[in-house]
């Protein structure tokens, strides 16, 4: 479900959270709560990097560490002025232009059953996808952001990711890996 943050709710909300860490030396959050929120950003216009990422405490795309069994409330706000569709997969890179057409339906889970395979075979699940998040138009006072909560309890060690399901997004570096330990 899509909803809207203005500047003000979101700068009240992205302080980074008890029991994270944040490193930025290794661009890596390590959660050792288990249960927590993170706020992720879709390509924020006011960052110096440019094209399609996620940021989250400052980090572009880092890697998440949890533990086994811990629940990720994802908070994905569109601070961008262009499309995006977040999702958590197990499904990881190289990632295809037109994730929708890789030619065979993926074995999807959760949320997100039915979706397409997201490459070739289509092998992994599909944990939560989100709703399309609407770009904003840049330099408004007070702008709204559309925003959307995706909740993941991560219950197997391996490796998931987020990405974003634009056609071309994941391909051109739009995701990050999140790394359960058992």
């Amino acid at each position: 479900m899509a909803f809207s943050v203005n500047n003000t709710s979101f700068n009240r909300m992205n302080s980074v959270p008890a029991g994270v860490a944040v490193n930025n030396s290794s661009n890596t959050i390590n959660v050792t709560s288990k249960s927590v929120t993170l706020i992720v950003e879709a390509a924020p216009t006011w960052y110096p990097r440019q094209g399609d990422f996620w940021l989250i405490y400052g980090l572009v795309n880092p890697n998440i560490v949890i533990r086994e069994g811990t629940t990720v409330h994802f908070v994905f706000i569109n601070m961008d002025n262009i499309t995006h569709m977040p999702a958590i997969t197990t499904i990881g890179p190289p990632y295809s232009y037109m994730p929708m057409q890789d030619g065979m339906m993926g074995s999807g889970t959760g949320s997100g059953s039915g979706m397409m395979g997201y490459q070739s075979g289509g092998n992994g699940s599909w944990l939560a996808v989100g709703p399309m998040l609407s770009g904003t138009s840049a330099n408004a006072q007070d702008q709204a952001y559309a925003a959307s909560n995706l909740t993941v309890t991560f219950s197997s060690s391996g490796s998931y990711y987020y990405i974003c399901l634009i056609p071309g997004h994941a391909q051109m570096g739009m995701y990050g890996e999140i790394s359960v330990q058992g």
